[in-house]
């Protein structure tokens, strides 16, 4: 049956338009009694569809906050790796021994006339040529760098004591350091 109003073909014992919603009129001229089945506006189908979409959440938006947070703890968690921190606050120096055996030599003999500085349970004032920790680790990097440059062994006992301190008692009488940087295993 065809639409009047819109000229759709309809189904022929519909009583209203498929396509516009119009009533049919079947061939005796009378019109259908029946409600009308809803129907979609199309203007209200717009509104509605674009109704839905606002109130459903946006899953773009989630995803995008999703991945920030995790590159945010993936950021952090490295960061923590890369700047590990000793409990004295100095980051964690990774320890180069040096190719030129003479120069580990004189790293052992000056590290071990001091104990670790890092005064954590752990090392327990262990004496520097042996502790394993990072803090001790700094320490004979440091006296590495200075040896490699050439200066004097005194002169690098003098500058250890002054910078971390913790040289043992027995050798301040040949070396001139402040007694605050003397320790004292009594």
């Amino acid at each position: 049956m065809k639409c009047k109003n819109c000229g759709f073909d309809n189904d022929v014992n519909g009583k209203f338009c498929s396509n516009c919603g119009s009533e049919l009129h079947s061939f005796e001229g009378k019109t259908a009694k029946v409600k009308p089945k809803l129907y979609l506006d199309k203007k209200k189908n717009k509104r509605n569809i674009n109704s839905l979409k606002t109130n459903t959440p946006n899953l773009k938006l989630l995803w995008i906050t999703v991945g920030i947070v995790i590159t945010s703890i993936l950021i952090a968690i490295s960061f923590d790796l890369i700047s590990h921190k000793n409990p004295n606050g100095r980051g964690l120096t990774v320890e180069r021994k040096s190719s030129n055996p003479a120069i580990e030599a004189q790293v052992t003999a000056i590290a071990s006339k001091f104990a670790c500085s890092c005064v954590t349970n752990e090392c327990n004032y262990t004496s520097l040529e042996s502790c394993t920790c990072g803090t001790a680790s700094e320490e004979r990097q440091f006296i590495r760098t200075k040896l490699e440059k050439n200066e004097k062994p005194d002169d690098v006992v003098v500058d250890l004591a002054n910078k971390y301190g913790f040289l043992k008692s027995e050798f301040v009488s040949k070396y001139k350091v402040s007694p605050s940087k003397v320790w004292n295993s009594n």
